[in-house]
């Protein structure tokens, strides 16, 4: 925020700028009125510049306040400097962060790459279920490793951003933690007879990688500049077309489908006819 753009939002601080102005304008004519004569002092000087009371009266009260002229001389220089050193972070800020978000597009692609990939291992496990329950000797697909780069180029554009898109930022990188965390729970779960993984366990480790998807699908179109912006939450925006990507269409699978409506915020199919 510059100097003139907090006057015109503020109209006490233009109402304190013109005093001060005035103020200094003010003492520096008083002052240079008085020392064009010399020495000042002399009776001749005092009688020419005190012409009336109401001078004498106003040069004293003005003379009085020499150290409250200072450092409101002083205020006013420090709030010029401050606004322009302001106004130079900014600037750098936005630069770094227009930088950051051209180079993100080039990092989302390993992102959904891992997110897909995520789906197809659950997705391969589903079938293997007897009745709702995962056997203990069902084979376990490789599971995707979360892209550390990528995942790095996002945080580095939250310490730029702010606001909303900050906000935006911030939830997706909680969200793809605990997708990650508990994706990878399953290669220690699945074949430990003393834990039972059921069908509604797959099913949310499903709607969690699609909901990623849609998420980095609309992180997609802030990074090429198709929208300045982040919606919250991230991602519902392409919901509906991650869900159509993925052909979440038998019963299984359409619960899931729900799972990521529901995570955004958005209604089931007739809901919205109701």
């Amino acid at each position: 925020m510059t100097l003139l753009r907090a006057i015109r939002e503020r109209p006490w601080l233009a109402a304190a700028v013109v005093a001060i102005t005035g103020y200094l304008i003010l003492f520096v004519a008083l002052a240079v009125r008085r020392w064009m004569c010399f020495p000042p002092w002399s009776q001749a000087c005092m009688v020419g510049f005190f012409q009336t009371v109401e001078a004498a009266v106003l040069f004293l009260w003005v003379e009085d306040r020499e150290g409250l002229v200072g450092g409101l001389a002083t205020f006013v220089g420090a709030l010029v400097g401050a606004a322009a050193v302001l106004r130079v972070a900014q600037t750098g800020a936005r630069s770094r962060e227009r930088a950051l978000r051209a180079g993100l597009a080039l990092k989302l692609g390993p992102l959904l790459d891992y997110a897909n990939a995520s789906a197809e291992a659950v997705r391969a496990l589903m079938p293997q279920t007897v009745n709702h329950l995962l056997p203990h000797t069902a084979t376990l697909p490789p599971l995707p490793t979360l892209p550390q780069e990528s995942v790095h180029g996002i945080v580095d554009l939250v310490a730029v951003s702010s606001g909303q898109n900050a906000a935006a930022l911030a939830d997706l990188l909680h969200d793809l933690q605990v997708q990650n965390a508990r994706l990878t729970d399953l290669e220690t779960n699945v074949p430990n007879p003393s834990h039972i993984v059921v069908m509604d366990t797959l099913q949310g480790r499903l709607a969690e990688a699609v909901a990623l998807y849609a998420s980095v699908s609309d992180l997609y179109l802030y990074a090429r500049r198709k929208r300045d912006r982040l919606s919250r939450p991230l991602g519902a925006d392409q919901a509906h077309s991650a869900i159509s990507i993925f052909r979440m269409e038998d019963a299984s699978e359409a619960t899931a489908a729900h799972i990521v409506l529901r995570h955004f915020g958005l209604p089931l199919p007739g809901e919205s006819e109701r």
